[in-house]
């Protein structure tokens, strides 16, 4: 048992020592590193090789540990005077020794019998046109002052506190769908109000089969902190015009799907919006759309990210792939009669224009969605706005919504005035059907916008 805990107390007193070395890898430019068996570990070294590096020193490490051992038992025995008791004790330790380095052999054969690559350092060699990220890293070597240069294929998407002595950078050499780089002269991204990409891609289409690449793009040792954004399908928000940012932190922000309240999100980024851009993935369904509100659960004034076009009883939905400005109109004026939102989005609906995925609303000028011929029923196999007067059209009196049925997968805004709510079918009272719009900011609703989606 006496064994036992003295090799546990050993184990323990490595796993610490191990934590202390290799803890903080924000800090890894200044921590040398010792050398083992060809391997400096760096800031920028790839987790592959930190994981033969950390093999090979626990190695060493049981290694030395095993020759002390075998020392020590082999003094005990020289000075034990013919006691049985310490020389029995010391030919323990030499057993224990012996056992140990086996058990280190072992390992190592079977790790080199299984995959040889798990226990041999390898200098990788590639051609960076043949891959889709390829990185140049140029270090300081401290022990000559000699700039050393590596490739490796990833780069960290980002790091808040960037120490690159002077004359260290990093080149990216080739990177395939990059949407843009952000580069900072302060830690913690911290930059001047009005903040432009030092790279952005010039198309907002993602196409898998003819992606867009950029190419030798540096970071050098003015840059204390980046963030790197690979495209993706969604909605990007900023929190300057013209699609530029004043903090990194939480610009700009990627949007794939709902948000109800902006202030609750990590990073938070309520009422901070005031341009966006989408990008669209021209192999798959539907383009990135949604609607604004200057309200949490999706309440408010509101605003489309898209547009209605054409003749009346033809129109098609055209969403809008950039706004740089939310001072200005962009056909705010149907929902909520206002011409400008400001910076005052509060939540998302998120979703896509041009999918088939219809449900069907139907409204009633009486609650509980009661009778039969005061109704209009809507299929939404596509995405509707249209004002309530088109129901008094269709059916000559004067209707009024009171009540709403929902069926599949779809969900209705209705605006009074100024006011915008959405309803879906976690809004059911009674089956299918919300019951009545008492209680909601909408009781004269004067238009109604109908999503295929539900949420």
């Amino acid at each position: 048992m006496t064994k036992i805990l003295h090799f546990l107390n050993i184990f323990l007193a490595i796993l610490i020592f191990l934590g202390l070395i290799f803890i903080g890898p924000a800090y890894a430019f200044e921590i040398t590193y010792p050398t083992l068996f060809g391997i400096t570990i760096t800031n920028d070294t790839p987790p592959t090789l930190m994981i033969i590096y950390l093999f090979m020193f626990l190695v060493a490490i049981g290694s030395v540990i095993a020759f002390i051992i075998l020392f020590s038992a082999g003094l005990k025995i020289m000075t034990a005077s013919g006691e049985p008791a310490k020389i029995s004790q010391a030919k323990n330790q030499i057993m224990g020794a012996f056992i140990g380095l086996i058990v280190l052999f072992c390992s190592y054969m079977i790790l080199n019998t299984v995959n040889s690559n798990l226990t041999q350092v390898q200098v990788s060699t590639f051609d960076c046109s043949e891959v889709p990220i390829c990185v140049e890293y140029t270090t300081i070597d401290p022990a000559t002052n000699q700039a050393k240069t590596r490739l490796e294929m990833s780069i960290p998407l980002s790091n808040d506190n960037l120490k690159l002595k002077s004359g260290e950078k990093i080149v990216i050499k080739r990177y395939a769908d990059l949407w843009e780089l952000w580069t900072f002269p302060e830690s913690n991204f911290g930059t001047p109000v009005d903040l432009d990409p030092a790279y952005r891609a010039p198309s907002l289409n993602i196409d898998p089969n003819n992606p867009t690449i950029v190419t030798d793009l540096t970071i050098d040792s003015s840059v204390k902190s980046y963030k790197l954004i690979p495209k993706a399908e969604g909605i990007y928000l900023y929190d300057r015009e013209d699609y530029k940012i004043s903090s990194g932190i939480a610009a700009p922000y990627q949007l794939n799907g709902d948000v109800p309240d902006f202030s609750q999100t990590s990073p938070e980024f309520f009422q901070k919006a005031q341009s966006f851009q989408v990008i669209k993935n021209i192999s798959q369904p539907g383009t990135p759309s949604g609607i604004f509100f200057s309200e949490p659960k999706f309440r408010g004034f509101c605003a489309p990210l898209f547009k209605s076009v054409g003749l009346l009883g033809a129109e098609k939905i055209e969403p809008l792939v950039q706004v740089p400005n939310f001072t200005a109109p962009f056909n705010f004026t149907k929902l909520g009669g206002i011409t400008a939102f400001g910076n005052n989005v509060a939540s998302v609906l998120y979703f896509k224009v041009g999918l088939q995925n219809p449900g069907t609303v139907t409204f009633y000028d009486r609650p509980k969605c009661e009778g039969s011929s005061d109704v209009y029923k809507f299929t939404t196999d596509n995405i509707y706005m249209k004002p309530v007067s088109l129901i008094s059209i269709i059916t000559p009196e004067n209707k009024a919504i009171k009540s709403i049925r929902i069926d599949g997968p779809a969900g209705v805004i209705l605006v009074d005035g100024t006011r915008c709510q959405y309803f879906t079918n976690k809004d059911f009272t009674d089956g299918n059907c919300i019951a009545s719009l008492e209680g909601s900011d909408v009781l004269n609703p004067t238009y109604f916008v109908l999503l295929p989606n539900e949420h």
